[in-house]
Order: structure tokens, then sequence, then C-alpha cells
């Protein structure tokens, strides 16, 4: 017996003002403390910063992942990189392939943009570890520490 039930459709497109409540919810499956009002300002900034940009992962009329980057040039480095500022796919997604697709994405940007490279900084918190793997099964290498200071 056939079937016609149709696959999800994915669509990876620019993060606009009115996804700012799922992006927030988005950043709270994570922890990130944010209100719907800072992402909105987060959106309306990335729009008009042609070195900032944030994607959504939708699927049926749902968003369902994030990501978030920015050029970068470090004084170390010759290379222009562009840094993943975050990658987010929603728990019930999580394993679906949303997370490389939204990095594919995130390598074209980066490409057009002038970057050699790209750079995820990653905490050393717990909840981060299982995204260990996934980085290195893309082909992410791990280099050295983050240190950061509270002003």
């Amino acid at each position: 017996m056939l079937s016609n039930v149709e696959a999800p459709v994915l669509t990876i497109r620019s993060c606009e003002k009115q996804d700012a409540e799922c992006v927030t919810h988005l950043m709270h499956e994570v922890s990130y403390p944010t209100t719907p009002g800072v992402m909105r300002e987060r959106i309306e900034s990335a729009q008009v910063n042609d070195n900032t940009c944030m994607l959504v992962a939708e699927m049926d009329g749902e968003v369902v992942g994030m990501l978030g980057l920015q050029c970068v040039q470090s004084h170390s480095d010759p290379e222009q990189a562009a840094q993943i500022t975050s990658l987010i796919v929603c728990k019930a997604h999580r394993g679906e392939g949303i997370g490389r697709r939204l990095l594919e994405h995130a390598e074209s940007w980066a490409s057009e943009h002038g970057s050699q490279k790209l750079l995820i900084i990653e905490g050393n918190r717990e909840q981060h570890k299982p995204s260990y793997s996934f980085y290195e099964h893309l082909g992410f290498t791990k280099h050295g520490y983050r240190f950061s200071k509270k002003l």
C-alpha cells in the first residue's frame, strides 16, 4: 500500500524580526538567558551588518534551529574567519541533520564574505560536551582553551 505522507521540508533562511520568540525559546533550551526584545535587537542588528549573519532552520513553518555567525580578524592569524556565535537545534529535532545543514549554509556565507575558516568557541560547560563529537565529525578540530574575565 502506498502512502501519501510527505517528508517535512527543511528550509534554511535569514532570521527575521518575527522569529524573535522562536529564537528566544531555542536560546532557553540551552540555558542562554535572553528575552524576545533582546533577540529582536540582535536580529535587526544582523540585518544591517554585512559581517554578521543569523539563520534559522524552518520545518513545515516551525523554527527548529538557529545559527549566528560573524566575520572576525585576529592579530595572531592573518586569515579572516567566521565565528559561529550560536548553533542550536531544538531537542525534539536533534540528530536529523539540521545542524549539519545550518553549518553548510554557514560555510557558504563565510566563503562569500572572505573568510578562510569557521571558528566555534565552546565553553567547558558539561552540557556542551555532546556537541564536541558532532563538530569533529564535520571536520572541526579542537585547539586550546578559552579564557574570559567578567568586567
